[in-house]
């Protein structure tokens, strides 16, 4: 089920992204101080590098603090430690975790420390009377799930305790989000942030965010890409914001990146504030990010998060038990097509390189089809899964009519096949169509 056409989708996508906080703006909300600042930081380095637009963004960690329902396109375990500092000599210190849980979705977690530096206390008349030291703790965990093709959906919840000068205060918030993936280019995201109570007679800082973000990829062999993003948000004492952004990629290797944010109510003379730049490189299963942001009188604003990945490993090296399938033709005809010369492509692989699989067939002597059908079992569960399939090819050459034969190479060939296609998402892990093809067959 598509639930939007994609062909509608890029104007559409990126007019509700400006025009829905726009609107919000309008409306009339009590105004009100604004409680636990370290709601209102993102503390990662991708996104801040862009103007904070994370909700198109949401395909990694980054996700838990933006969008949780973008935690559901994490391909495997994800763990993530970032660096925020410069205004004030405060700094912020952030370790995040996530972890997918097969195709039923993504669990993540984080733990955010905030110190805001030495601030010096006067009395009434301005004496100085000494210094303190605030502070802030921030707990994050969420869940992001796919209820169905192309909709992502995600709660979270985040508890807060801040120390200010020996007065300590503790609060508990929720998010909540949708991210809509239509096509390979686009992604639609919306995200209810820091739903909670009045404590201590501030409010948390709510906020209501829409964003989009559009794929570009061009150069040889599409080895290159841009990314464009737009985020809008209405929040707290009637204070709308809009930003923008942009990612280069080359090989998926390197990034370059630029953003501006702003609030609306904010005079604008100032144009450098909001403007954000940063880089990346990704090395293997690591990925190094940096942001620079101008905050005007503040100062500036550095972000430096380092990332590993660890996709989920194919259920075909070795980890299969073909033992677990019921003897006999327990696997329905057509459950699953496997991709062919004559097959219809894959979603998102029309033009991609097809993946081409030699199996070698080797000869047993004497040994009849059952023995041969035992020895390839055997050799399927010690990791041997070449020589597994010469078994089973030898055994139904032998035997035509041995129905658990053609049951158990039917299911060594589906599993070699996914494993095939698990590298190539590896290498395009933004190809969301042919994620949601894997999920589903795992589901399965």
């Amino acid at each position: 089920m598509t639930w939007i056409h994609p062909r509608l989708l890029p104007a559409k996508v990126l007019l509700l992204a400006l025009v829905v906080p726009a609107f919000l703006e309008a409306q009339v909300l009590p105004a009100a101080s604004v409680a636990y600042p370290i709601l209102a930081q993102g503390p990662w380095a991708r996104p801040a590098g862009m103007g904070n637009c994370s909700i198109g963004l949401a395909d990694d960690l980054s996700a838990l603090h933006s969008d949780p329902a973008g935690l559901d396109l994490l391909q495997g375990m994800e763990t993530a430690l970032a660096h925020s500092g410069g205004i004030g000599g405060g700094f912020t210190e952030t370790l995040g975790l996530a972890l997918r849980m097969g195709g039923v979705g993504t669990l993540g977690f984080s733990g955010s420390l905030t110190d805001y530096g030495s601030i010096e206390r006067r009395d009434s008349s301005g004496v100085l009377l000494g210094t303190y030291h605030p502070m802030d703790v921030g707990l994050r965990a969420a869940f992001g799930f796919s209820p169905g093709p192309d909709l992502h959906l995600g709660i979270g919840t985040h508890w807060i305790r801040q120390d200010l000068d020996g007065s300590v205060e503790a609060g508990l918030a929720w998010d909540a989000g949708l991210l809509m993936t239509p096509g390979e280019i686009l992604r639609f995201g919306a995200t209810l942030r820091n739903l909670g109570l009045e404590t201590g007679g501030e409010a948390l800082a709510l906020e209501l965010a829409l964003g989009g973000s559009i794929r570009l990829d061009f150069g040889k062999e599409e080895d290159q890409c841009l990314l464009l993003a737009v985020e809008g948000g209405y929040g707290a004492q009637e204070i709308g914001r809009i930003g923008v952004g942009g990612e280069y990629s080359f090989r998926k290797e390197y990034f370059l990146r630029v953003g501006f944010a702003r609030d609306l109510v904010e005079d604008l003379q100032d144009g450098i504030k909001g403007l954000s730049l940063g880089a990346g490189i990704r090395l293997g299963q690591a990925k190094l990010d940096y942001s620079f942001s101008f905050q005007g009188e503040l100062g500036n604003l550095h972000r430096l998060s380092l990332a590993l990945a660890f996709p989920e490993e194919g259920k075909g090296k070795g980890s299969s038990d073909l033992s677990k399938v019921p003897p006999g033709n327990s696997l329905p005809p057509g459950t699953v097509t496997l991709p062919g010369p004559s097959a219809t492509p894959l979603p998102g692989t029309e033009d991609k390189r097809p993946v081409l699989m030699k199996f070698q067939l080797s000869f047993e002597g004497d040994l009849t089809a059952q023995q041969l059908l035992a020895k390839g079992e055997e050799k399927w569960r010690l990791g041997l899964q070449q020589e597994a399939l010469d078994c089973f090819l030898k055994a139904v050459e032998k035997d035509p009519d041995l129905d658990r034969a053609w049951e158990l190479l039917g299911r060594a060939y589906l599993e070699r096949s996914l494993e095939s296609y698990r590298k190539l998402l590896e290498r395009h892990p933004e190809n969301d169509r042919l994620r949601r093809w894997l999920d589903s067959h795992q589901r399965k």
